[in-house]
């Protein structure tokens, strides 16, 4: 004997169901970290039943996090651009001063500074 449509249905219906509450949780719990990052101290109490939200709801707050998030990543990246000259500059200096020690004093073409005058 053969299942019927209607035998087959329901638990297609449940794994559809499933699916999408976790998809949901997933989306919340995002939000809820992201509020957590954001505030540090001071947590936005509104995100405690973030999940009696509608959709909608929940994606108009995804898009401000998305949003707050694109702008703190232009920053980060103004600052890592600023580390990397910064370690270039200190690289280069040891280098230098490898070559100096090595060579036994400063490296060729520039003069080493004047010994302060004797009092």
């Amino acid at each position: 004997m053969r299942p019927t449509a209607s035998v087959r249905k329901p638990p297609f219906l449940i794994v559809f169901l499933i699916q999408n509450a976790q998809n949901r949780e997933s989306k919340v719990l995002h939000l809820k970290l992201d509020e957590l990052i954001v505030a540090a101290k001071r947590a936005n109490n509104q995100f405690v039943d973030v999940e009696d939200l509608t959709e909608a709801q929940l994606d108009h707050l995804a898009g401000r996090y998305r949003m707050i998030g694109e702008r703190y990543r232009g920053a980060l990246e103004d600052q890592a651009d600023e580390v990397e000259v910064q370690s270039d500059r200190v690289e280069g200096r040891i280098e230098r001063v490898a070559r100096e020690v090595e060579g036994g004093g400063p490296s060729r073409g520039r003069r080493r500074p004047p010994d302060p005058p004797v009092r």
